[in-house]
């Protein structure tokens, strides 16, 4: 857990102090995005079968020259594991059996410009991106219990893990009012989670990704 935390801080350093950003070039446009589809595991399934999930962006504007731009986004991903069986974890000096109802992954994407067309006066877009973020798997073995103020329990739980990278397409359809789209994306993922020594099943560390999504 620490070790995917620490290379995650790296990587993102990396990115931040080797692109240059030129941001009077872009349309002031800033972008929200919101995210709905499935995800499931490549090959055969290890834990986590096909499950649904959801997301939140916040993106710099679609840009409006050139075909070699970037755009920038910022998001927010849960996947609700309605399809997941239980798994080993190690802690407090034994292996317990547990299992996780969600799994988020919070991270940073870079969208470039493949191709442009013209649809009702207006452009639509396809897209390459990458994304590296971190992802954490929830168990339900406590770690801390305690009570707030208001008597309320505010337990702590285990999670397990690992730097999150993905690589994929998207699609960006204008709709006719305002600067609004939908669009579609299909992704690869990668999260190693084998790093987590704590963590005795195996994981599926590949998956992919299916969304739409409004880009208000």
């Amino acid at each position: 857990m620490k070790k995917s935390f620490l290379m995650f801080s790296i990587c993102l350093f990396i990115i931040f102090t080797t692109t240059k950003i030129t941001f009077a070039e872009r349309s002031l446009d800033m972008g929200l995005t919101l995210y709905s589809g499935f995800n499931g595991p490549v090959g055969e399934k290890k834990v986590f079968g096909t499950n649904p999930m959801f997301g939140l962006g916040f993106s710099t504007g679609i840009l409006n020259k050139g075909t070699n731009d970037i755009m920038w986004e910022l998001a927010f991903k849960i996947q609700i594991n309605s399809n997941s069986e239980k798994f080993e974890y190690y802690a407090k000096g034994e292996t317990h059996i547990t299992s996780s109802d969600t799994k988020v992954y919070p991270g940073l994407y870079a969208h470039y410009h493949l191709l442009r067309k013209d649809l009702w006066s207006r452009k639509t877009f396809l897209m390459a991106r990458v994304g590296l973020g971190f992802e954490r798997v929830g168990t339900d073995i406590i770690k801390k219990s305690k009570k707030n103020n208001n008597e309320m329990n505010t337990d702590e739980y285990y999670i397990t893990g690992s730097i999150h990278a993905s690589i994929g397409l998207s699609y960006h359809i204008p709709l006719s009012f305002n600067n609004d789209y939908l669009g579609v994306a299909l992704e690869y993922h990668y999260s190693p989670y084998h790093w987590d020594d704590d963590l005795k099943t195996e994981f599926n560390n590949s998956y992919y990704s299916f969304n739409l999504f409004y880009r208000i």
